[in-house]
């Protein structure tokens, strides 16, 4: 007799998904509310409602119409993916309302935790039967597998009320004039600090300009500014290595020249004595640099929250946003446009400001999508021509917009002046 046991799944709840999506008299914002849950097809035990849920997701985003007899037929020439066309015809049987759908959403969600507790653990004990594996990269997976369990887990938020807001507001007034003014983290910049009031949580900042304009420089000033006053930073740099960034940092903190940081090449004991006391800086904020080359927004959320919960964040830096990948989304705008949304996303959830650089394109646009424009809280352009150099204002939520802030870049000690 066989021990095996069927993994915790419900053929039930999974129709009821699939069921209120095909239904032609659903709710037009039906689709949006189930996406907005977080249900993705690795909810789904049955392989082919996972087709299926993939199938209708990927049409909704595509802007494509859809129906259960649409996807029957699609389905009549690939039945080893998606099923029986009958079935798939006759799922709106299974419709329900959004309020009621939630219920099945969450159920989901949790059967799905727990067949990955159930397929790490008969993994992880396999193994350990096995004495030549390493016991200490078996624990590791069973910390990885409980800081991903519980980073997927549901918000548990049901808005504040106006009170409560109120006395956040009270609360931020008091802290804006204990700061002289500064609503948050300073970019480094007096003369952008005295215009903007610093970076906020929750802000998606974005330093926007040609190549070798100073968009790394003006992401790192800020950095820096935020590692001296004790703040801790995570950098994920997709175009530097990471001992590029810390020779940077390190010109930048201790004013060293960025040829003697990054070579140590001509360095007098006076510049040993400040990159020294730099690096005790750097070490006191316990801030990180990933330098990977095909990091994916997945990857920078996943790191960003796991780093946030070990040891609270304070400031997100991505340099930069047109290089960051999105395995599902092939055709550049659209992989823009989404990585655009995560960042905001991104800098709300963790609660603090995620900077970002952007290559602006001939026109003096930023390149590839309109949409880092708009999500943005802050959007600077760098500018230099014979006469001036500085930023451009070109969005500011809280602030006035279009002003021109005049400094110019010094390469040697990498910095905005």
């Amino acid at each position: 007799m066989s021990d095996y046991k069927t993994p915790p799944h419900s053929p039930e709840a999974e129709l009821a998904v699939l069921g209120s999506l095909t239904n032609d008299c659903r709710d037009e914002s039906i689709t949006m509310d189930v996406i907005s849950t977080g249900l993705t097809s690795e909810h789904f035990h049955s392989p082919l409602n996972a087709n299926l849920y993939d199938y209708i997701i990927e049409k909704y985003k595509e802007g494509e119409e859809y129906s259960a007899i649409e996807i029957a037929t699609y389905a009549i020439s690939h039945p080893e993916k998606y099923g029986s066309a009958s079935d798939i015809a006759g799922l709106f049987r299974y419709s329900e309302t959004f309020h009621s759908l939630k219920s099945h959403i969450g159920l989901l969600k949790m059967l799905h935790t727990r067949r990955k507790i159930i397929y790490s653990c008969t993994d992880s004990i396999n193994r350990a039967y096995n004495l030549d594996s390493n016991y200490l990269k078996l624990l590791q997976n069973q910390e990885n597998l409980i800081t991903e369990i519980r980073d997927d887990r549901s918000p548990t938020t049901e808005g504040a009320s106006i009170s409560d807001a109120t006395d956040k507001l009270v609360e931020m007034w008091k802290s804006v004039k204990e700061n002289n003014g500064m609503r948050g983290l300073s970019f480094g910049v007096p003369m952008l600090d005295q215009e903007l009031g610093g970076m906020a949580k929750g802000d998606l900042v974005v330093f926007a300009g040609a190549p070798s304009m100073g968009k790394s420089v003006s992401m790192l000033q800020a950095a820096s500014a935020s590692m001296k006053d004790g703040k801790r930073v995570l950098i994920f740099s997709l175009e530097m290595e990471q001992e590029q960034v810390a020779a940077r940092l390190y010109s930048c903190i201790c004013g060293v020249e960025f040829s003697k940081t990054l070579t140590g090449v001509n360095c007098s004991k006076s510049d040993f004595r400040k990159i020294k006391e730099g690096a005790a800086t750097i070490k006191n904020s316990n801030s990180k640099i990933f330098d990977a080359g095909d990091q994916s927004i997945e990857y920078i959320e996943t790191i960003s929250k796991v780093e946030n919960d070990r040891c609270p964040v304070d400031l997100i830096v991505i340099d930069y946003y047109q290089l960051i990948e999105s395995p599902d989304h092939k055709d550049d705008l659209k992989r823009l446009e989404y990585v655009s949304r995560r960042l905001k996303q991104l800098a709300k959830t963790v609660k603090v400001p995620v900077v970002t650089g952007a290559q602006l394109n001939e026109q003096g646009k930023v390149h590839g999508s309109k949409a880092l424009g708009k999500d943005a809280n802050i959007l600077l352009r760098i500018h230099a021509d014979e006469k001036n150099s500085g930023y451009v204002v070109d969005k500011s939520r809280n602030t006035q917009r279009g002003q021109f802030i005049h400094c110019s870049l010094n390469g040697k000690y990498q910095r905005f002046e």
